[in-house]
């Protein structure tokens, strides 16, 4: 059977010469043994093939048998170009490497959650783990369908489960349900209040009372339309309606304002910061009780500055104690660069910064009306101040007590 071209390198081959008058019936003789031969030419008066470096020392029976002489061309693959410690140090390391490889891909190491809204990611992390699901299980003794079921017998809040392995990371992705308590606290009276400090555009009321009028300044928790019931519903009736006084509403509404965002940085002229390099350095260190033995990375450690990660596999006896741990650490080389930014530079990296920041503060939908942008050139840096006026939806629902005024 044919052989992998690397497979071949990696064990070795010979080239041989063949000669003599029944080559054919050596090849034959060869080939019914289960010896694999290759790259079969004829030169001169002769043959020449390749032949696993292992299995040279079965062709001397057919070459006996036939009068084939076969003689030695070239030797190639690894076996041959390192001999001595240095191939044993690579033959051992290689083994090594692959069976930490092997070890730290049979486990789970990370655990991606998606799905959730109202429920915690630390709360759904613990059913997970009571359910058989936590960093550090082996694959082999992971049952997915096992892990959903029990997870939604435990936490009722789950309408649907789904556990998912993709090489060490394991993908939950989950559907909660909608409980009884939350659809009443959606129909219980409440006011809407102003979220931030601005100045109302629109007020619209939709149900309940308008507390402000539209181009008043405004306060964060401040009500904009009570959840009282209209008065005009009432007015000019001569009997109470049953109940009386009439209950407190849901309020709903439209509260737009003017929001005014501050937002200040101070640039330095020189900017220091830290980036990696690209070149890593590992190591592989197995705990068990206070002994440790490092299996890969004996050496130490060749970066001055660096960025460690770490993963941690532990095994845990019936009481919770740590019988053994294997870590994998990989320090991440990173070099200090210092770049001289200027006035101009300094300024514009300050601007970016101020915008990025802005930009994950605004609502959706938010209108941008003005910006402004003023510096002050100081010592040894330069201060920006971003101004933006924004016209944005500041309404929150703030829950009320149905006896409140």
């Amino acid at each position: 059977m044919a052989m992998p071209r690397l497979s071949r390198t990696v064990r070795g081959y010979l080239r041989l010469s063949l000669r003599g008058r029944a080559v054919m019936a050596f090849i034959q003789a060869v080939a019914e043994q289960g010896i694999d031969l290759w790259n079969l030419r004829e030169v001169g008066g002769g043959y020449e093939v390749c032949v696993l470096a292992s299995d040279f020392r079965h062709l001397r029976g057919p070459a006996w048998e036939t009068r084939t002489r076969v003689r030695i061309l070239r030797r190639q693959g690894w076996p041959f170009r390192l001999r001595g410690p240095t191939s044993s140090a690579l033959v051992y390391g290689l083994i090594s490497f692959i069976g930490v490889l092997y070890i730290l891909g049979s486990f789970v190491w990370r655990i991606e959650i998606s799905g959730l809204e109202l429920m915690s990611a630390g709360e759904l992390l613990e059913g997970l783990e009571r359910a058989g699901l936590r960093v550090g299980v082996p694959k082999r003794l992971l049952d997915t369908t096992a892990v959903e079921d029990r997870l939604l017998l435990a936490m009722p809040r789950l309408s649907w489960v789904s556990v998912e392995l993709r090489g060490t990371t394991a993908r939950v992705t989950v559907l909660e349900k909608t409980t009884h308590d939350e659809i009443l606290r959606d129909m219980l009276p409440a006011d809407i209040v102003a979220g931030k400090d601005g100045r109302l555009v629109t007020l619209i009321a939709l149900e309940g009372i308008p507390k402000a009028r539209e181009g008043d300044w405004v306060e964060a928790g401040q009500v904009l339309i009570a959840g009282d019931p209209n008065a005009w519903e009432y007015f000019g009736r001569t009997q109470p309606t049953d109940p009386w006084p009439p209950p407190n509403l849901r309020a709903r509404g439209i509260a737009e304002a003017s929001v005014v965002y501050d937002l200040q940085i101070e640039m330095p002229y020189v900017l220091e910061s830290k980036r990696r390099t690209g070149a890593t350095w590992r190591r592989t260190v197995l705990r068990i009780g206070v002994r440790q033995a490092i299996l890969t990375g004996t050496g130490d450690m060749p970066y001055e500055h660096h960025e460690l990660e770490r993963h941690t596999l532990t095994w845990r006896g019936g009481q919770g104690e740590i019988l053994a741990e294997l870590s994998s650490l990989t320090y991440y080389e990173v070099e200090r660069t210092r770049e001289d930014l200027g006035l101009s530079g300094a300024r514009a990296e300050a601007e970016a910064c101020l915008r990025r920041d802005f930009g994950q503060m605004i609502p959706p939908g938010a209108v941008i009306v003005s910006e402004q942008v003023t510096a002050e050139q100081l010592p040894h840096a330069v201060a920006v101040r971003l101004m933006v006026e924004v016209i944005e939806d500041i309404g929150q629902v703030r829950t009320r007590s149905s006896s409140a005024p």
